[in-house]
């Protein structure tokens, strides 16, 4: 059955079921809001990100708790990335860091952005991460190497929303 998954400021994340537009299940660990959810690839893992200083994985089929992957600032956004094999997440001291799925082992930072990381996306083959901040650009980062290809400056405003389109070579943002 197809499945969507939200989540909310008082720290849960759910798991909806589409046909029925009920709840399969509700993941619950996070103890402040909850800001960011990605699924992986496979489909097989949710992430979500919270104010918590956390990044929560989930067994996308049941919702039993994965690793806890631990940041030191509250984490607004995440994405997988490099075909599933890295979680990316972003937050208010405007790194990007990365952790291996499996191991759930730091990876280390993408450090590029002057403020906080509003929303991360990754490219549909997963090798490219665009980021969006409060310092008024988007960011576009090459996932496997760790290094920042382009910067965009967005006008003069905080940028709060970021996507890739289905071409892979423009992505659209979305600002105050």
């Amino acid at each position: 059955s197809e499945r969507a998954a939200s989540v909310s400021d008082d720290g849960s994340a759910i798991v909806w079921d589409l046909a029925s537009g009920k709840p399969a299940f509700r993941l619950e660990g996070h103890s402040h809001k909850a800001m960011g959810v990605a699924v992986s690839p496979d489909r097989r893992w949710i992430a979500t990100a919270g104010w918590d200083r956390t990044v929560r994985l989930w067994d996308a089929r049941n919702g039993r708790a994965g690793p806890v992957l631990k940041a030191t600032e509250p984490m607004n956004t995440v994405a997988f990335v490099a075909n599933g094999a890295l979680v990316a997440a972003g937050g208010h001291d405007g790194f990007v860091w990365l952790w291996d799925r499996a191991s759930g082992e730091f990876k280390g930072k993408l450090v590029g952005h002057e403020r906080g990381v509003t929303q991360i996306a990754a490219s549909a083959d997963g090798k490219r991460i665009l980021s969006a901040g409060i310092d008024r650009t988007v960011r576009l980062w090459d996932a496997e190497k760790g290094s920042e290809i382009a910067v965009f400056r967005h006008n003069e405003a905080q940028v709060y929303a970021v996507a890739f389109l289905p071409d892979g070579q423009r992505a659209v943002s979305a600002g105050r």
